[in-house]
């Protein structure tokens, strides 16, 4: 008979109230609170939010880390970016909590705070057990226990021996579990810790049991009870005599069995844990069916079903309803047991599906108010889109003639400073002869280009799409921009036309100055292709702009051409059919759905001269709620870093985007920041970073 095991290990727990007066009166002290004493009491009050009000416990971190920062407080930082860690993990956002702890282990290596150190790792290494990474979880686990070792902290090296012991008990490797746990429990004992002792006991009697050795695992079960009793531990008699109970019913001793199953229910009814109950309901029902007793098999299981509902338990569902047809098969009522079954195969692929059928639900419900509302302005948005286009095109057409006509002022101006930087050079060196005044002229002149090239880069800042664009045209979107220079190759753009709203993400060839130069005509060639000759299929919109730019370059068309251009991805929106037609040159496009990386690779060629030239691929996708889609240039993952100063890579870019897709997108864009500050560490930046998610 086949029957879903479940693990149980668990510790006991001194729980405190975290009340409202101790928030009240941290939010108080707060106000007038300053320096390090501001930032602990930050953190103090964040772990009030931990478990229930996760945002506001990471806004609330987020402060501490700032204020930190501003005053050079390290430790600060470190002490807020490891609860942060724990919020993530609780988020299931292991990706972010592993930035956050491996932050925080940077820092506590460099401040030599080595009982800290241990923490973090311990907790890198429950990280890596939650990821099913068992491998990285021991290492991390055993570097942990060392730290421990050298402190002399009894306590913690008890905890991370158990969580050595229960990676190999996880793994089936029984005998180094058994070595580790009974270490724990030696340890404990020294400690006369009673919590630890019986924590041990009883991982040491899943174990036992697991290989067989009933006696051992009902002496260290029946052991465990005792203390779980003397410290008056309600959640750990249940749970030990729900143990005590499955080893007399494979022992089959049904009266021993029975006796502990009943207690166990007494508890908790007493406690009102309706999740346990419809597990200790279960356990009686499964004695039951082997003790042949039908009739109190199917009792016990229908009441195990009645509870499962309530806090919609699938997995106790799943195993209730295969004992009722395993009761009806012994019965020889096939019709009834086919139909359990059934029910059984239900719930067991809904443990995968429920959480999507209930999106599915609301996302409908939403989504037949949202028409009702559409119907209502559709005409007067239409007729709006209609106005503004003209004005759009208008002033879009006059910003670039401004902005060629101040660039190309810049440009001599630049040039005119080198040359009279260069003159002034030659001059210092036959006029002054001390190093004092050279080093003077030079950084006036040096002044003067620096002032030139910010004034460049707020004329290319003014091209870029401007927030107010975004937020009218796109839904939930952020843009990550972060040049390596002061102005940059990476540009983003967009327009509208026909009901359509595109946005481009573009790399050009070159950062700084070059790139700049490079963006600004590529804007207006993507400018005058969509918004003057009405080209609206965004494969011919690049295939005229790569044309255009062929041409500006080498105007006469001689042979040794150059081959600048821009990687660059342009997207066509029109969110009320719901459709995206897309184009690739040389950058991809993602698409995350229903929790998948779906990737639509590039046209391997570039928006410029190139020794291919076929045409662009058009691209389109049926959107649907909730999708995620993510364009970058290649700045992003090309960046060195991270332990061994290497490539953060496509693959790991990946991992992050899915590890947080479902995070807001201004969350997601503060852990992509995060994230690459922390990887880049004291490295330099190599070149310019553009990411752009939009979620449907």
């Amino acid at each position: 008979m086949f029957k879903k095991k479940v693990l149980f290990i668990f510790f006991f727990s001194s729980f405190y109230c975290y009340s409202n007066n101790k928030t009240d009166s941290l939010l108080q002290y707060i106000k007038t609170a300053k320096d390090t004493s501001k930032v602990k009491a930050l953190i103090s009050l964040s772990a009030g939010f931990e478990s229930n009000e996760q945002t506001k416990a990471l806004g609330y971190l987020n402060e501490a880390i700032a204020l930190s920062k501003q005053i050079g407080y390290d430790k600060g930082v470190m002490l807020a970016l490891i609860p942060m860690g724990t919020v993530y993990n609780q988020k299931t956002n292991y990706f972010s909590s592993d930035s956050c702890l491996k932050q925080a282990l940077i820092i506590a290596q460099k401040i030599k705070d080595v009982s800290t150190e241990g923490n973090i790792y311990n907790n890198l290494g429950m990280n890596y057990f939650n990821k099913f990474d068992y491998e990285k979880s021991l290492i991390h686990y055993f570097k942990a226990i060392e730290i421990f070792r050298i402190t002399k902290d009894s306590s913690k090296l008890a905890s991370g021996i158990n969580n050595v012991a229960n990676v190999y008990f996880i793994q089936k490797d029984l005998d180094k579990a058994l070595a580790y746990h009974n270490q724990s429990l030696e340890l404990s004992k020294k400690m006369n810790s009673k919590s630890r002792i019986a924590s041990s006991l009883n991982n040491l009697g899943l174990i036992y049991r697991d290989k067989k050795e009933y006696k051992k695992a009902l002496e260290c079960f029946n052991e465990a009870l005792s203390i779980a009793k003397e410290v008056n531990h309600k959640f750990g008699q249940s749970l030990l005599l729900n143990n005590l109970g499955k080893c007399y019913r494979i022992l089959k001793n049904y009266d021993q069995a029975l006796k502990c199953f009943n207690e166990a229910i007494v508890i908790k009814l007493e406690m009102g844990d309706i999740g346990g109950l419809a597990h200790s309901y279960n356990n009686l029902g499964d004695l039951y069916l082997d003790m042949k007793l039908y009739d109190k098999s199917t009792e016990y299981n229908l009441k195990s079903i009645e509870e499962a509902k309530k806090t919609n338990n699938i997995g106790i569902l799943q195993n209730a309803y295969l004992s009722l047809s395993e009761v009806n098969e012994a019965k020889h009522n096939f019709e009834q047991a086919y139909v359990y079954h059934k029910l059984y195969l239900n719930y067991k692929d809904s443990l995968f599906t429920t959480e999507k059928s209930q999106q599915i639900a609301e996302l409908s419900t939403k989504y037949e108010t949202e028409i009702k509302d559409k119907e209502i302005v559709k005409k007067n948005a239409e007729i709006k889109i209609k106005e503004t286009e003209a004005k759009q095109k208008e002033t879009q057409r006059n910003a670039f003639i401004v902005g060629f006509l101040l660039i190309a002022a810049l440009a001599i101006l630049i040039f005119k400073n080198l040359r009279d930087k260069q003159k002034a050079n030659a001059k210092l060196t036959e006029a002054y002869t001390t190093i004092e005044i050279k080093n003077k002229i030079v950084e006036e002149k040096n002044k003067d280009i620096l002032d030139s090239i910010n004034y460049a880069r707020r004329i290319q800042r003014a091209l870029l799409a401007s927030d107010k664009m975004l937020s009218n045209n796109l839904p939930e979107h952020f843009v990550l921009y972060k040049p390596k220079d002061i102005v940059s190759g990476d540009f983003y753009w967009a327009t509208v036309n026909q009901n359509r709203f595109y946005i481009a993400t573009c790399d050009c060839t070159g950062h700084g100055v070059p790139g700049a130069f490079m963006s600004l005509l590529n804007i207006s060639k993507l400018n005058e292709a969509i918004n003057e000759k009405n080209i609206l299929e965004p494969h011919l919109v690049f295939n005229q702009v790569r044309k255009e730019i062929v041409k500006a370059l080498n105007p006469e068309g001689s042979a040794n051409a150059t081959e600048d251009g821009m990687d660059a991805v342009l997207c066509s929106y029109d969110f009320k059919n719901m459709n995206l037609e897309f184009v690739c040159a040389n950058n991809p496009l993602w698409l995350i759905r229903e929790k998948k990386v779906i990737v639509f690779d590039a046209d391997k060629m570039s928006v410029g001269k190139a020794d291919k030239e076929t045409s662009f691929t058009m691209q389109t996708i049926e959107l649907q709620k909730g999708d995620c889609i993510y364009t970058f240039s290649d700045g992003y993952a090309d960046q060195f870093g991270g332990p061994n100063g290497k490539k953060f890579k496509y693959k790991q870019m990946q991992e992050l985007f899915l590890s947080i897709h479902q995070e807001s997108l201004e969350e997601q864009k503060n852990i992509l920041n995060n994230t690459l500050e922390s990887w880049k560490g004291r490295l330099e930046q190599i070149d310019d970073v553009l990411v752009i998610g939009i979620r449907v």
